[in-house]
């Protein structure tokens, strides 16, 4: 997930607030519902969602790989 997330930008389908009189609100006034996202943006990166989400960082995706061998290596 790291790989194909890292570097990638998801447009949001729904802000908050939004509908009635929120119609109007703009800039850092909404924020995305999606988890990861920033205040003022209009998508959520994805390195943002899955820090938030999973606690995941890029940083650290060979730690990763070398948790997974070592599981599936040892069953």
């Amino acid at each position: 997930m790291v790989n194909e997330f890292h570097g990638r930008a998801f447009s949001c389908a729904s802000f908050v607030p939004s509908g009635g009189i929120y119609s109007e609100v703009t800039g850092l006034q909404r924020v995305c519902s999606a988890i990861g996202s920033k205040a003022g943006f209009d998508y959520v990166s994805g390195v943002d969602y899955l820090r938030t989400a999973y606690e995941y960082d890029n940083a650290n995706k060979w730690r990763y790989v070398s948790i997974a061998f070592t599981v599936f290596l040892d069953s």
